[in-house]
């Protein structure tokens, strides 16, 4: 028995769109775009990483955000028409939040 490690992933992202699937028509609704999701989504892993070791609390509720940010903008793009400028932001986004957070980790 073999372990598909794309076969999950694509299987996973299938359940989250469905199960988000009324939250993404909903942002829709109010023009909450995949691109400011991604905003959001960076603005709020920034403050995480901010609060990393100085409040825990926030450094918590922040990165909460921050995951359901950047879980839900994919969805929204796959229920809306999605750019290739998108998903360069959002791969940008994710790669800039990672590099800052092992600065953090360094420095501290």
């Amino acid at each position: 028995m073999s372990f598909n490690y794309m076969s999950s992933i694509e299987q996973f992202r299938a359940y989250r769109t469905i199960k988000l699937e009324k939250v993404a028509k909903f942002c829709l609704k109010i023009h909450l775009t995949a691109n400011r999701m991604t905003a959001i989504s960076l603005i709020t892993g920034l403050a995480a990483i901010y609060f990393l070791f100085q409040n825990h609390l926030f450094f918590i509720f922040a990165a909460i955000i921050h995951l359901a940010a950047d879980g839900l903008d994919g969805v929204i793009a796959r229920h809306s028409q999605s750019t290739k400028q998108g998903k360069y932001f959002d791969a940008i986004t994710d790669a800039l939040t990672n590099f800052v957070i092992i600065i953090k980790i360094t420095y501290v």
